[in-house]
């Protein structure tokens, strides 16, 4: 056995060394006859012309020996048109390294790296969507049996070179690429490709794929693409490149992407960008003018993924930035799905929302806005939006929705029937039949130009506002409590508001509202000034100097268009306590002070029940005061029991408007006494 080993041993030996000497010697022939190949042109054109699907011509060939097999340089190479023969690229310099022992396996010429040196190449984008590369329109799924891709190289790079890149379907001027080296590593199914391209004036691109699948139909390719961007000029790339009217002439960006690709389709992609100083512009068709965005930073994190009937988007660590805004570093996410013929759904969600940026980049949007941008532009929301949740749907012509969100800080100007507002905030909660917010308010405004005189400011407002659509078309807004106060009044309040589908129709409102600890020195600020006769207002501005509103309620339950209710098609009620009060009832007549009463509007009439107070130096003891109607005003009729000094009494018909028929009366007259 051991004389058996030994024998197969030397013999395995001998025959490795015969192996080794008979390589050496294929080796060295080949070194020697390499140089000779200069004197097969022809042979190499026609072999050339096969591996590129279109004739070729050598402009200067050779051949070299490098590392275990010779190498070809071809110098001048032209690429000719098919049909006319003309010449369509030229390529300075090509190096086709060949596989002598796969050549030997096959028995036909087999490459094994092909090295493009400083091509100048021209790849365009045709109105039909297909690509070509200076004429090369071969279509590697159009029907090719693939007799020729075993002539294909394991390796194909480019070096130094530059790219012309023509998109006939944007029809603009085309981009100039330079420093372009790409490496494409083909093993069997496997396909790798390395590169990088530097873009104008600044920015380079980084690229590496890594795909699987039969090299004949991409199509059917799976695996990852990994692309990185830095300091890219979008300026110089973009500027008159962009559709839909958009158009942007600055901006810097840095970008990484690891994409997956599954069957010739895009699956997911993950990445991080950051953007800056960009300035994106679009022309609006209809009115010839251009709307324009300042972006100072947009960055953040993020990842894409293909789902079953749609896709999802997620952003984190969300940055953005405009020369008036500073956004705090947010999140948003995006799905979008079609679950039905016909119906689409849309879900987002986003930690924080400025309106005033989104109010200024509705008109960048490719949308039909005729119906809601002028609404917009005339209430000009601001405010931040935080923790947005919305779902859309759109079934055929009906669009359905649900969204809740906190609202801060929320600005409205004044428009139609809608009061400005300034600084509301609380939670949203609404669908495209009801809704509710949930207020939470402090330091509000409300300004109702047609109906008070200023702004209404409030410290407080707390409460519970619904709206909920009816079945006839009615919506219904409503709250069972609401709580505001400021320093002049303190007040809670119920009401139901109607605001009806057919526009002929007069809201109605449902209103109860108890007040107390008011301050009628303020009261002038809260007069509905705009439903009320001037000189019931006048009457009231000069009348009402002060006083305290202990507490009181109010009433209004009608339809607005028939207030005051003469005809009692309503009811218009407020009643209330007021206590030192100073009222300057009449021009030329005294004050009353530190007057006590109760007091009530109803409808159209004006009633006081006063328990205390003074004339002079008079003190009453009972007095009613009335107007019959104060739409229009009629007379003030007062009266009452007042106990004083008989000196007021003579006051009175001396330096009132009385002193006209009695003040001769009582000239010489000596006052004494009680009266």
């Amino acid at each position: 056995m051991v004389r058996l080993f030994k024998s197969v041993t030397a013999k395995l030996w001998a025959l490795i060394l015969l192996l080794i000497v008979l390589s050496a010697l294929v080796i060295g022939l080949a070194r020697l006859f390499t140089p000779m190949v200069a004197d097969y042109r022809g042979e190499v054109e026609q072999f050339a012309a096969r591996l590129l699907g279109q004739p070729v011509t050598v402009g200067q060939f050779s051949g070299e020996w490098r590392g275990l097999g010779p190498e070809l340089v071809l110098t001048n190479t032209t690429l000719l048109d098919p049909n006319s023969h003309q010449p369509n690229l030229t390529l300075p310099e090509v190096r086709i390294q060949l596989a002598l022992a796969d050549s030997l396996r096959n028995w036909a010429i087999t490459t094994r790296e092909i090295r493009i040196i400083k091509p100048k190449l021209r790849v365009t984008r045709h109105h039909d969507g297909s690509f070509s590369s200076a004429g090369l329109d071969a279509d590697l799924e159009g029907g090719d049996d693939g007799a020729n891709f075993f002539l294909l190289p394991s390796r194909l790079s480019i070096e130094q070179g530059e790219l012309l890149w023509i998109n006939e379907r944007v029809g603009h001027e085309p981009l100039h690429l330079t420093d372009v080296d790409l490496s494409f590593h083909n093993s069997e199914k496997r396909h790798q490709l390395n590169g990088s391209v530097t873009l104008p004036n600044a920015g380079k691109l980084r690229l590496a794929t890594d795909m699987r699948g039969p090299l004949e139909q991409p199509g059917s390719w799976s695996g990852q693409i990994y692309l990185k961007g830095d300091a890219i000029n979008l300026g110089a790339i973009l500027h008159k490149r962009l559709p839909l009217a958009y158009e942007t002439d600055r901006g810097r960006a840095d970008f990484q992407v690891w994409s997956k690709i599954q069957t010739g389709q895009l699956t997911e992609m993950t990445g991080s960008g950051n953007w800056r100083d960009l300035q994106l512009q679009r022309q609006l068709t209809e009115s010839g003018t251009s709307v324009s965005f300042q972006i100072d930073k947009l960055a953040g994190d993020f990842s894409w993924q293909r789902q079953q009937q749609g896709w999802r988007l997620d952003v984190n660590g969300l940055e953005f930035q405009t020369p008036d805004s500073n956004w705090p570093e947010g999140s948003l996410a995006l799905a979008l799905k079609q679950p039905a013929p016909e119906t689409t759904e849309l879900q987002m969600a986003s930690s924080f929302l400025r309106l005033q940026d989104l109010h200024r980049l509705l008109p960048l949007l490719p949308l039909e806005l005729e119906g809601i941008q002028k609404p917009i532009d005339a209430l000009a929301p601001t405010g931040d939006i935080q923790n947005l949740t919305l779902w859309l749907q759109q079934k055929g012509d009906d669009l359905h929705w649900r969204g809740e969100a906190d609202v801060s800080a929320l600005h409205t100007q004044p428009w139609g029937e809608a009061p400005g507002i300034s600084n509301l905030s609380g939670k949203l909660h609404a669908n495209q039949l009801s809704g509710q917010f949930e207020l939470d308010t402090q330091d509000l405004s409300l300004n109702f130009t047609e109906l008070f005189r200023d702004p209404l400011v409030l410290e407080q407002l707390n409460g519970i506002l619904s709206w909920q659509k009816q079945d006839n078309g009615d919506w219904q807004i409503s709250s069972d409590e609401l709580i505001a106060n400021n320093a002049d009044v303190k007040t809670r309040t119920r009401f139901g508001f109607t605001l009806p589908a057919d526009p002929a129709q007069s809201p109605f409102l449902d209103l109860q509202t108890d007040f107390k600890d008011g301050d009628g020195r303020q009261a002038p600020k809260y007069y509905p000034v705009g439903i009320m006769l001037d000189d019931l207002v006048k009457w009231l501005d000069n009348s009402i100097i002060s006083g305290d509103v202990r507490q009181g309620s109010c009433l209004f339950r009608g339809r607005l268009a028939d207030f005051p209710f003469d005809q009692n098609q309503g009811r218009f009620e407020v009643f209330f306590r007021v206590e030192n009060a100073t009222l300057e009832y009449m021009r030329g007549w005294p004050r009353l002070e530190g007057l006590n009463s109760n007091v009530r509007f109803l409808n159209s009439r004006f009633d006081a029940w006063a328990d205390g107070g003074h004339i002079y130096n008079s003190h009453i003891e009972k007095a009613d005061a009335k107007i019959e109607n104060l739409f229009p005003a009629t007379a003030l009729k007062i009266d009452g029991q007042v106990l004083g000094p008989f000196s007021d009494t003579l006051r009175l018909l001396r330096e009132t408007p009385l002193a006209e028929q009695f003040a001769d009366l009582t000239q010489g007259l000596k006052p004494s006494g009680k009266s």
